[in-house]
Formats: structure tokens, C-alpha cells, sequence
């Protein structure tokens, strides 16, 4: 089903950009996060341990005037990076102040640093439970009260480590991240929007289902 995009610019960048690069994530995650996007706040993103750019340039047209992107990265960043560059994006160093671009935050297993700002969107490529874990930790101090975080390979049962962070996060039963939606791979995280992300999908086109999950209702969007 074609849907019409509420931001013009990222219908754009997936009727274009998106078709040349190489395919890390279902298309139709951006087509969700078009939707979401119609009531979340200001802010900026970020992405760890990208592995292609596809889903993180999409988030960077989303990010507010004013707020950056920043790319936590190990040592698998090359081909993002080589991406990146070949698009025209200007890439500066993490921490400066100035400048325009997308900036990148080597990450070697040590704990994140936060940025200098609130973060609107965060994207989670990590594979191994206590990278998500930490990063999930991370979110809860740097996200937005609406802002969204999305754990990738969720549903990859080749990745089950990804899934056993997540559980494992959520059994702690101090986590301030409230999971409301699971689909083409991801599932989503929010702050104290989840009500109000629900009631968007639930009005959407998307065919919805409600599934139970450590306590929690979660919309999973269905595939065929």
C-alpha cells in the first residue's frame, strides 16, 4: 500500500536517496517513523554502531534546525562513514561546537558520553546484551519526554542477544523506557509518549495487533 508521507523531505529521500543505498531495515520503519514524527518534540539523533546509513539519514532529516546527529561508532564504521561522504554530508569531529554536519563519537567499549542536547530519535544497531543494555541506560538520561529509541534485529532470531539485552533491561524493573510498538525487526521505545504513539497506529493504515510483553501492551505491526 502507498501512503502519503506528512514530510516532504523524507518522502523525498525514500522515493530517491533510499533506493540507491544498500537495504539495512524494512523501508516501511521510515514510513512509521514519518507517522510518529507528526507529534514528537524538538531535538536531535543519534545512532550507534551504524553499520550502513540507510535508517540514520532518514532520522537526520527528522532532526530539528539547530540540533545535530551524532554517530557513535566502533570499528566497523568505514562504510558508513565512506557513505556518508559520498552523499556530500560534512562530517566533524564530537565535542566541537560549531559547524554544520554529522558528528562522529568513537565508541570502544567504554560508556557513552552524553551529548549536548536532547535527542528526539535514537537508533540502537548494537549485537551484544550488554551494548544494548547500555545504550538503552544511555537513552534514558539524553532522550526527549517524547522522544523514540529503536532497538534493531529484535526479531532476528540470528541475533538473540539483542533480544535477551532488551528482556533483560525491562526485568530490572527500574527502566524509565516504555516499550509500545514491535515490527519489521524493531522494537520501539518512548519516555511518555506511548499512549499517544498507540493512538496514531491504531488510527493508521498499518494493520495492528496488541500483543502482551514483561507487562506491557505492545502494538506489533503485522507483515505479510
Amino acid at each position: 500500500m502507498i501512503r502519503k508521507f506528512f514530510n516532504t523531505n523524507l518522502e523525498n529521500y525514500f522515493n530517491t536517496t533510499l533506493k540507491v543505498l544498500e537495504k539495512s531495515i524494512d523501508p516501511n520503519l521510515i514510513e512509521i517513523v514519518d507517522l510518529l514524527d507528526t507529534i514528537n518534540d524538538d531535538g536531535g539523533c543519534a545512532e550507534v554502531n551504524s553499520r550502513a546509513p540507510d535508517f540514520f539519514l532518514a532520522l537526520d532529516i527528522l532532526r530539528t534546525e539547530n540540533y545535530k546527529s551524532y554517530l557513535f561508532f566502533n570499528s566497523e564504521v568505514s562504510k558508513t562513514e565512506f557513505e556518508l561522504r559520498r552523499l556530500n554530508f560534512e562530517l566533524i569531529t564530537y565535542g566541537l561546537t560549531s559547524g554544520k554536519g554529522i558528528c562522529f563519537k568513537e565508541n570502544n567499549g567504554s560508556q557513552f558520553e552524553n551529548i549536548p542536547f536532547k535527542m528526539k530519535y535514537f537508533s540502537v544497531r548494537s549485537f551484544s546484551a550488554e551494548e544494548v543494555i547500555e545504550a538503552l541506560n544511555f537513552a534514558e538520561k539524553n532522550i526527549t519526554d517524547s522522544g523514540i529509541i529503536f532497538v534493531h534485529d529484535f526479531l532476528n532470531s540470528g541475533i538473540l542477544e539483542v533480544n535477551e539485552g532488551v528482556t533483560k533491561y525491562l526485568s530490572t524493573g527500574s527502566c524509565r523506557l516504555k516499550p509500545f510498538m514491535v515490527g519489521f525487526n524493531c522494537i520501539l521505545f518512548t519516555k511518555s509518549y506511548a499512549n499517544e504513539y498507540a493512538t496514531l497506529l491504531l488510527k493508521s493504515s498499518f494493520e495492528i495487533k496488541k500483543i502482551k510483553y514483561y507487562g506491557n501492551t505492545l502494538l506489533e505491526v503485522v507483515t505479510n
